[in-house]
């Protein structure tokens, strides 16, 4: 269907309502990832070392209602990083009841630089699969949503990273409350690099899980908007707030699961007015042509 458009509501719109809980930009695997689950505390070494290998849950919440669950793994490859992201989420859009799979995977070189990812969104009325590459300049992207094709080729001057690796860096500072940092990130909603502004707002006691940890408190602006995250001394997530007032807690797997059954059918839905979604994607157009 060449020349044809995709209007900014249905295509930003679907996929605003399937990626953001991807924000928190890390990893889930497929069935070759069998990773171990790691304990939210830190070991000596594993703090020295600034990153570790092994799967995070996280229960995605609104107000006290658990809408999804998430399943987050890291790891060592090819001299850099790989990481995979899987969300469930449980949406009401005008009155219909669906169930959104998210999957995210991004492998990062040494430098913390994005090379390459996967992603995929399914459930309800729609289906997405994008696949990106970033090199030599260029950041080039094949997304499929709706039965349309849209690719595009971004030149771009510093190589993103994405929003675990901008925790990374900025934990790698000396950090002072009130200390800003510009860091070029991917932005999922987007499909783009974007600039993203952190904030060290300072270090705090974070209940989670079975006990109290200390956190990093970060504010993440992107765009227009602000979000809270909390991090422990490698950058991991610990707690942070997401579009649609959505919160992400880290979990042990049995916590996080809890109210769905083996297919993950269960839990609260989130209700979406179409007003809020024209909202969040106020602004955002696709860069290229639909083919």
């Amino acid at each position: 269907m060449e020349g044809m458009r995709l209007s900014a509501f249905d295509f930003w719109g679907v996929l605003a309502v399937g990626v953001f809980s991807s924000v928190m930009i890390a990893d889930l695997p497929n069935l070759r990832w069998a990773g171990r689950e790691v304990d939210v505390r830190l070991t000596r070494d594993e703090a020295l070392a600034g990153f570790r290998e092994g799967v995070s849950w996280y229960g995605l919440y609104s107000g006290d209602d658990k809408i999804g669950f998430a399943r987050l793994e890291r790891r060592r490859e090819a001299g850099g990083f790989a990481m995979r992201h899987r969300a469930l989420l449980n949406l009401e859009i005008l009155g219909l009841e669906q169930r959104i799979d998210t999957e995210f995977e991004a492998t990062m070189n040494r430098k913390l630089e994005l090379s390459h990812f996967s992603l995929s969104i399914s459930g309800g009325l729609f289906e997405v699969e994008a696949v990106g590459t970033i090199g030599d300049g260029l950041l080039r992207v094949d997304l499929e949503a709706a039965g349309l094709r849209h690719r595009t080729t971004l030149e771009i001057e510093d190589p993103p990273t994405l929003d675990l690796g901008a925790a990374m860096i900025v934990l790698q500072t000396d950090l002072e409350v009130g200390s800003r940092y510009e860091i070029p990130v991917f932005d999922p909603l987007a499909l783009a690099p974007r600039v993203m502004t952190l904030e060290f707002l300072g270090r705090e006691d974070l209940a989670v899980v079975d006990g109290t940890v200390h956190a990093y408190h970060l504010r993440r602006r992107l765009a227009d908007t602000a979000y809270d995250v909390w991090v422990n001394g490698i950058g991991e997530t610990l707690r942070e707030e997401l579009p649609f007032g959505v919160v992400a807690v880290r979990e042990t797997e049995a916590e996080a699961t809890w109210g769905f059954d083996r297919e993950g059918v269960g839990g609260a839905h989130l209700r979406l007015e179409p007003a809020l979604l024209a909202e969040a994607t106020r602004g955002l157009s696709p860069a290229g042509e639909v083919e």
